[in-house]
């Protein structure tokens, strides 16, 4: 192979590098302003149909919401007219709960200071002998209502709302002591006491003894029948 062949073929294997030739830009300026104007105003016209979509769809979710908020307001003011329906067919139950209070409260403090009398004197008739009669009863110094009870006249008695004096005959003169202790047994009775003793005849029952006797009265004895709770407990 010749020299001129060898440098033939060394030139041939070598890379080949591609020159650019330089571009020059003969448009004028109000060409390229124009292009690029018209750019901006196709990118502002996509910007737009993008925000009126946005709002589009942001009006679409809010007249949703919007009907759904109204068919919850017209099914709660169609249950609110309903209940105010029903609370005027019962607008005379506060009243009349309200006088039933008042009612209550009245016979509370007007039976305050109830008690059962005809258990109470037939305690006190069963302590006494089979022989011995009661002849005269009076109620003193008794609570009411409006009044608080008088002081006892005793100092060693204790706290009362009413003295029960009571007169019986008797053929004999009765063993008191007895007669006592069985008054003060009877829940409600407190402080018996036989103050008096005399001979008294008639023409019908003859000589007999008299004899004048009290006992105290405590709130045990009232019956707390319109306070919900009896006295005393």
């Amino acid at each position: 192979m010749s020299a001129l062949t060898t440098r033939g073929a060394k030139k041939s294997t070598a890379p080949l590098v591609a020159i650019g030739l330089p571009q020059v830009n003969l448009l004028p300026p109000t060409i390229r302003a124009k292009r690029a104007l018209a750019r901006t105003k196709r990118l502002l016209a996509y910007s737009l149909v993008g925000v009126l979509g946005v709002l589009v769809l942001a009006g679409s979710y809010a007249l949703i919401h919007k009907g759904a908020a109204e068919s919850r307001l017209d099914k709660a003011t169609a249950e609110t007219t309903s209940l105010m329906k029903q609370q005027a067919q019962y607008a005379e139950v506060p009243r009349v709960l309200g006088q039933k209070d008042k009612l209550t409260s009245v016979l509370a403090q007007g039976f305050s200071t109830d008690v059962d009398w005809s258990a109470y004197l037939g305690a006190l008739a069963a302590s006494l002998p089979d022989d011995v009669q009661i002849t005269d009863l009076e109620l003193t110094d008794a609570a009411t209502p409006m009044l608080a009870p008088a002081e006892p006249a005793d100092a060693l008695a204790g706290p009362s709302v009413a003295t029960l004096k009571f007169v019986v005959a008797s053929p004999d003169l009765p063993q008191t002591s007895d007669w006592i202790v069985a008054l003060d047994a009877v829940p409600g009775f407190q402080d018996a006491w036989v103050s008096e003793a005399s001979v008294t005849s008639d023409d019908e029952k003859g000589a007999y003894i008299t004899v004048t006797g009290t006992v105290q009265i405590t709130s045990e004895a009232y019956t707390g029948r319109f306070s919900g709770t009896t006295e005393g407990e």
